[in-house]
């Protein structure tokens, strides 16, 4: 990402692709114009590890890590700031945008919100009952990310670049 090789950088996550990969996809596919693959992989993306997503673009995330998996995604999201600044510091107005509009739509606001209330109930109360693991692992699944686009799209509201 940071040389600007879009197409490099869009092959070097695979077919796939798993945690951090669908949000280097997504910047990829958003500098390459292919618009419907970005929205595909960054709503797979903020869909399977928010945090880290917030932390890479600078959004604001829902509350303070805890637990393993959020705070792996917290040092996930700072590793990648890190090693993608020079890309961050060039990004383009039109890609930020694109980014802050999937990120603020209220479909992706509200399921944010719901994995972050499914997270403490997993956190807390891990026993027989596994409908918040359950659930957890339904939203970050590529076919729930699929189904949440089309959603969106059935909506009228698709987060477009302007």
């Amino acid at each position: 990402m940071n040389r600007r090789d879009w197409h490099l950088a869009l092959d070097a996550t695979g077919p796939e692709r798993h945690r951090g990969d669908p949000l280097l996809a997504a910047l990829a596919a958003i500098e390459l114009g292919d618009l419907a693959l970005a929205r595909a992989e960054f709503v797979r993306a903020v869909l399977g590890a928010p945090r880290t997503v917030a932390i890479l673009l600078g959004f604001r995330s829902t509350s303070v890590p805890r637990g393993f998996r959020e705070v792996q995604e917290h040092n996930e999201g700072v590793e990648l700031h890190s090693s993608l600044g020079r890309y961050l510091e060039a990004r383009s107005a039109s890609s930020k945008r694109f980014t802050r509009q999937v990120w603020q739509h209220p479909v992706i606001e509200s399921l944010r919100r719901e994995l972050d209330t499914l997270e403490r109930e997993w956190e807390t109360a891990r026993g027989d009952d596994r409908r918040a693991f359950d659930r957890l692992n339904e939203i970050r699944s590529r076919k729930f990310a699929t189904e949440t686009l089309a959603k969106i799209a059935d909506s009228g509201e698709k987060p477009r670049m302007k």
